[in-house]
């Protein structure tokens, strides 16, 4: 069967649970483990207020409360004791009518146990002391301010409470923080009643948060749509928690809504089911719930049963304790309490799907010691209802009286018995206690203590067990297993049931001997196991056991024979190769098939070399299912000529999902035959009694019906995929191609089915033609969709038809046609005019029509003009689908379209507002987006087609801020859809929290656009917004500056070699606009070589090679650069007397590697700069002592051409004027030998022209980013140091200016005068 093992691992913990009075709830279960809160809903984890006394300067209100509505807020701050037994004065105010309260209220139960004449209790008779309460039908109390409730005294917390209700609906919608108190209750008047916590509750101390019951109480409610916080108890506290269902509590109900919380982990319990009858909780998917459940109803009600309803993506982190009676618990599929289950005196039942850490099934008996108190044993009982399933780690039966039964699905990690002992005796074998199975288990690890434990699998039952323990006799023998039974299937490993001792003979171990003659299934053994062995393991387990995924063979590693297959062991026989023998040349195997078979292969063998070749074979019987697995070469029937049919009745293909195999003959089904796995076929017929049911994945040539039938035909079962490759027509006796060249689907009828169930809707799949990859693609992620997939123009002979078999409305029928199939479809070539597209009656579906809830175009992308036909009339290209009724219901995979269908042509419509939306946002590709959906040309630019075919994805928000936001729209009774990008929303624009939460809303989706548009900006222009064009500047001023700093340097007459490296760190964070920029670190070198003539005039040539690193700042989606550069420069200087003329003309190339990773995807490009420079100069030396001071100015040309972005952006050439205008200062010093010359420069250097790098896209759209800055400011330090004719220069240089401009520079340079 090949389940997978789901839970996760963890310790496993033991529990005892303390004995306790029936009546009243005394204490918490103890554990050895306490586990630790899973995870917090939004805000569950904010600090919350404590009880604040009043001050003293309030004069109290005692045995006075308020009684006109007028007054109630009359006061900012009240105090309002109540000191006696009175029932006239026990309320603060009471009310019949709404009401409500927006002020701070301390209430203060007090009185002395000398105002009671019953000495037999510690409390007061018949005192009570309440704050706000409601008695009115139909009407509402509400609570906007802070309600403190306390008691002092003999006063106890269950007599005060802040707020109740008798009959109405009392909200709290602010603050009431509980201390020896009740935050909120109902009373005893039996009427329809609600609380509603809208805010926050505090217990403290001891106490409860809601409290529902009261006697007669009939028809009550609560929900929690806030916080409930609940502390640990104090010193002495008899009980804290916070939402207390009461004895005497009948058909009551308690919501913790989405987004509520309960935090009570610390407390004695979250929710407590007291003595009451068919009460209810429900915790709602989004809710949270820390603290144990507690149910402790008693078995004398009539319905002592507490029903637990716990939703997926509900998060509850604590027990689920059962002390007395029935906890019914609900889940739903993912549904998981982080918590143990314990029945300690009384019975779970689970339904639908649940999952646990562990499953504690009675109490052990505990002996007493001198700090704690003896625990009697006592028994428990948890059920898996029929059609559920439960998950846990562990399950441990404390009792041998203790039940476990599973009656539909469970996974388990471990599974322990109890010990025997004198307060725990054992069970016997035959007892309905113990560990009972009747639906389908998996057990990691099965655990006997002792060899009397009860484990019963049923008649329908099937267990998966991983691995075994039984208890060992004293002489390390294994004891014998009393108490196992099974009527069912026990799928193990052989090494739990059977073991070869020292001599290598098979013998059963204490578990296979409890099982023998029982059906065991081994799938560990996936080798060859030889006949003779599988009969010497037989003979120790009995007939029953199989060895599903073993390879049967005989001594030599051959076939076994079918006379041995009907006559040994079960019915399984692995992927074992069966071989038959026939002496006629039409075989059939019917007489000779005595039982159910299942293995991998059968081979036809001849009796003789004189048998007749075969004509016709047949394998099958009616009233024996033969199943084909597939052997261990993919094989599936051998022995038969691929030209001679062969014909199955009451086959099946596979038993398991890994099954495979290919069947090398056309086959004709006569009868049930059923497919699971995956399996290749050829040709497929169907006669009268044929029906072919796929519930895997089955490829065949051709499904047709056998001639002369009507009858036959196939079913495509949910999860399966039937695909059938068709074939064209042949070519005519003239050798021309047919004139029909569509794909032909045989005559067979097929229904493509769906089911639905609680886990969900699910359909299957027909393919027309080798699709088969693209459809399970789709399907995948439509898998609630019957789907009939179409990659070329097709002819379906037969009737295909959907069935919906449900009325869940999630389940669609669709059509979907493959655009990318059609456009490699050259029958569409054939009949292709240059203008006008395909023929008219060149159809996509032909033949029998397909009717459908929706039409489907899939991979649109890759659609091909020559398999479209353009209306000239309305400038509009159309689709001949042909013949598929899909009412209107078309999606073509993008939003921007509306396109329509009608008599089977789709019209592929552009949504023009849409389109002039895009362009308002500012996206570079608007223009492209434009063209490529009218012209119905995609692949031309990534980021294009990334927004057409995503756009609905990327503007919608994601599953958990949906779930946030329909969380806060159901608190304000609001209804929020997320549908196509956009959202539907209906308000009363007078409510401020409305109107607030729809703005918030609007947020959201702004901040999407915003996301999107950054993305797109940033992946069109990454050139600009990446800093390659001034990043290319910048190297292009350390390049210049290098060779300035030659020509301007002391020249000794003769040939000269100098170097020049530097490294810079370069920023101007604002500099592109909006609070974008750029940064980037510069690394080269520039080598130069040049001669100095004696009338002063140098020539001279240099190299310059290096890299960069950059990245864009702020500009809401990164872009990084990593850039190489190489380049060339000639120069010249001459000197004039003081005066030194320079000049210099360079190349550089700057190859730019940018990227960007955002919400689009990633995208990559290399784009070359080339930068062209001019530079003339000129400066005069001034000499006062030993300061020389050198003003100098000059003029500068630079030209960058970027290459174009594959992205869409052509970019204009830039060309750059800069002025540097500016003064150095300098001196020689002689010291030991060197010559020193330390300088200052400071210089400004304007710019003007082409500032702005200008993208132009598709639609002459056009992004303007400022590149250059204006007026940059530069100052250097530096030194040189000449000895002989070496000379050595160290400089720092700095650069600032608007926009955060800040460059740091250092330079090293060295050159040797010949």
């Amino acid at each position: 069967m090949n389940r997978t093992y789901k839970v996760a691992k963890s310790l496993t913990r033991g529990v005892v649970v303390t004995s306790e009075k029936a009546s009243s709830y005394q204490g918490k279960a103890v554990k050895t483990v306490i586990a630790a809160a899973a995870a917090l809903v939004a805000g569950s984890a904010i600090a919350v207020p404590s009880y604040v006394a009043p001050s003293d300067s309030i004069t109290p209100l005692v045995n006075t409360g308020i009684t006109k509505l007028e007054d109630l807020n009359k006061n900012a701050e009240t105090v309002w004791k109540h000191t006696e037994v009175k029932q006239a004065t026990e309320n603060f105010f009471s009310a019949s009518d709404n009401f409500s309260f927006d002020k701070t209220l301390w209430i203060v139960g007090d009185i002395t146990k000398a105002a009671d004449t019953n000495p037999d209790t510690a409390w007061v008779d018949d005192f009570h002391a309440n704050g706000l309460w409601l008695d009115g039908k139909g009407k509402t109390g509400i609570n906007t301010g802070t309600i403190y409730v306390t008691t002092a005294n003999a006063a106890q917390y269950w007599q005060v409470k802040a707020m109740g209700s008798n009959e109405g609906t009392i909200v709290n919608k602010g603050t009431i923080i509980a201390k020896n108190a009740v935050a909120m209750a109902f009373g005893s008047k039996q009427a329809t009643k609600k609380l509603q916590n809208d805010g926050l509750i505090v217990v403290e101390d001891q106490g409860r948060g809601l409290e529902l019951g009261g006697g007669a109480n009939a028809a009550g409610s609560a929900e929690n749509n806030g916080r409930i916080v609940v502390g640990a108890p104090a010193k002495g506290a008899t009980e804290i928690g916070a939402v207390y269902i009461g004895d005497g509590s009948v058909n009551n109900t308690f919501t913790n809504n989405k987004g509520a919380s309960i935090e009570a982990a610390d407390a004695w319990y979250a929710i407590y089911f007291g003595e009451g009858s068919n009460n209810t909780a429900t915790l709602k998917s989004g809710s949270l719930t820390q603290g144990d459940i507690v149910v402790n109803s008693s078995t004398s009600n009539t319905a002592p049963t507490g029903n637990i309803n716990i939703e997926k993506d509900a998060s509850v982190t604590g027990d689920v304790i059962v002390k007395l009676g029935t906890a019914a618990l609900t889940g739903a599929e993912g549904a998981a309490v982080d918590g143990d289950l314990i029945a300690a005196n009384g019975s779970a039942t689970v339904a639908e799907e649940l999952t646990f850490k562990n499953v504690t099934v009675g109490t052990a008996a505990v002996e007493k010691t001198d700090t704690t108190p003896a625990v009697a044993a006592s028994n428990g009982s948890v059920s898996v209802n029929t059609n559920s399933e439960l998950y846990a780690d562990a399950v441990t039966l404390n009792t041998a009286g203790s039940v476990f039964t599973n009656n539909g699905y469970t996974e388990l990690g471990t599974v322990t018995f109890a010990k025997v002992s004198a307060d725990t005796p054992s069970t016997t074998a035959g007892s309905d206690k113990g560990f009972v199975n009747n639906g389908e288990a998996v057990i990691e690890k099965l655990v006997f203590v002792n060899g009397s434990d009860v484990f019963t699998n049923g008649t329908n039952g099937s267990v998966e067990i991983g691995s075994v323990v039984v208890p060992l006799n004293s002489d390390g023998s294994e004891v014998k297993l009393t108490g196992v039974t099974n009527e069912g299937t026990i799928y193990t490993d052989l090494k739990n049931v059977a073991a070869k001792d020292e001599d290598g003979k098979w013998g059963a171990t204490a578990f296979g001997t409890a099982l023998k003659n029982t059906s065991i299934l081994d799938e560990s053994i996936t080798s060859d196991v030889t006949l003779d062995e599988y009969k010497e393991i037989i003979g120790v387990l009995g007939n029953g056991v199989a060895l599903h995924s073993a390879n049967i063979t005989t001594k030599d590693g051959g076939a076994i024979s079918l006379d041995d297959a009907n006559k040994v062991g079960s019915s399984d026989f692995g992927h074992a190769e069966v071989a038959g023998t026939y002496s006629t040349g039409t075989p059939n195997f019917e007489p000779q098939i005595s039982k159910a078979l299942s293995f991998g292969s059968f081979t036809f063998t001849p009796a003789s070399e004189k048998t007749p070749a075969i004509t016709s074979a047949a394998l099958g019987n009616t009233a024996n299912k033969i199943t084909l697995r597939g052997d261990k070469n993919g094989n599936v029937i051998n022995g038969v000529k691929s030209d001679v049919a062969v014909t199955l009745t009451n086959v099946d293909f596979g038993a398991e999902d890994e099954d495979r195999g290919t069947l090398q003959n056309d086959i004709v089904i006569a009868g049930n035959t059923k497919v699971v796995g995956s399996f290749t076929a050829r040709d497929v017929q169907l006669d009268n009694s044929g029906a072919l049911t796929v519930e895997g994945n089955f490829t065949v040539d051709q499904l047709s019906r056998v001639a002369n039938t009507t009858s036959g035909a196939a079913t495509v079962q949910e999860f399966g995929t039937l695909t059938v490759l068709g074939e064209k027509l042949p070519a005519g006796a003239d050798g021309k191609p047919a004139a029909d060249q569509t794909l032909q689907i045989g005559d067979a009828a097929i229904t493509v089915k769906a089911n639905a169930d609680d886990a969900g809707a699910y359909g299957s799949m027909l393919v027309a033609g080798n699709y088969t990859a693209a459809a399970s693609a789709y399907h995948e992620a439509h898998e609630e969709e019957n789907v009939v997939y179409v990659g070329q123009a097709t002819t379906f002979k037969g009737t295909v038809a959907f069935d919906k078999n449900s009325n869940d409305t999630t389940i669609q029928n669709a059509v979907v046609i493959d655009m990318a199939g059609l456009a490699a479809d050259t029958s569409y070539k054939a009949v292709t005019a240059d203008k006008d597209g395909v023929k008219t009656d060149h159809q996509i579906v032909n033949g029998t029509a397909l009717s459908a809830d929706k039409l489907v175009i899939n991979n649109l992308q890759a659609v091909s003009h020559d398999s479209l036909k353009y209306d000239e009339e309305n400038k509009v290209w159309t689709a001949l689908v042909g013949n598929v009724t899909a009412g209107t219901n078309v999606d073509v995979g993008s939003l921007f379209f509306n396109s329509t269908y009608a008599a089977g042509v789709l019209t592929f419509n552009t949504d023009k507002e849409l389109l002039a939306d895009i362009r308002s946002l500012g996206l570079n590709t608007a223009g492209q987006i434009a063209l490529s959906t009218e012209n119905l040309q995609f692949n031309q630019n990534a980021v294009a087609d990334k927004i057409i075919f995503g756009l609905e994805e990327l503007v919608t928000p994601s599953e958990n801020v949906q779930q946030t936001l329909k969380a806060e729209a159901e608190k304000l009774g609001l209804t929020l859809d997320f549908v196509s990008g956009d959202y539907e929303l209906t308000i009363d624009p007078t409510n401020a929290d409305q109107v607030a939460f729809d703005q918030k809303v609007q947020g959201v989706m702004d901040g999407l656009l915003t996301q999107l548009i950054n993305a797109e900006n940033a992946a069109t222009n990454m050139a600009a917004l990446g800093g390659a064009f001034t990043t290319a500047l910048d190297i292009n001023d350390q390049v210049t500056a290098a060779v300035s700093r030659r020509t301007s340097a002391q020249r000794t007459e003769g040939f000269t070699p100098w170097v020049d490296v530097f490294g810079t760190t370069n920023e101007a964070k604002r500099l592109y606009g909006n609070g974008a920029g750029y940064e980037a670190d510069i690394y080269g070198a520039v080598l130069g070589f040049d001669y100095t003539a004696a009338c002063g005039g140098t020539l001279g040539v240099a190299f310059n090679v290096g890299q960069a690193d950059g990245n864009s700042v702020g500009s809401g989606a990164k872009v990084d650069n990593d850039a190489d550069f190489y380049g060339v420069s000639l120069y010249g200087a001459q000197t004039f007397g003081d005066f030194n003329v320079k000049a210099d003309l360079g190349y550089t190339q700057v190859s730019n590697d940018l990227s960007t990773n955002n919400v689009l995807g990633s995208y990559k490009e290399s784009l070359d700069a080339n930068v062209f420079t001019f530079g003339l100069g000129t400066e005069y030396l001034a000499k006062f002592g030993a300061l020389n001071v050198t003003p100098h100015a000059g003029i500068r040309l630079s030209r960058i051409d970027m290459d174009d972005s594959k992205y869409g952006a052509d970019y204009d050439a830039m060309t750059v004027y800069q002025l540097p205008l500016g003064v150095a200062f300098s001196g020689n010093f002689d010291v030991n030998g060197w010559k020193l010359a330390p300088m200052v420069d400071l210089s400004v250097v304007p710019a003007f022209g082409d500032k702005d790098a200008v993208a132009t896209y598709t639609g002459g759209i056009q992004n303007v980013t400022r590149v250059v800055d204006t007026n940059p400011i530069q100052a250097t330090l530096g030194v040189s140091a000449q000895n002989g004719a070496w000379t050595f220069g160290l400089n720092y240089g700095l650069t600032a200016g608007g926009d955060d401009r800040m460059n740091n520079a250092f330079n090293a340079n060295l050159r040797y005068s010949f």
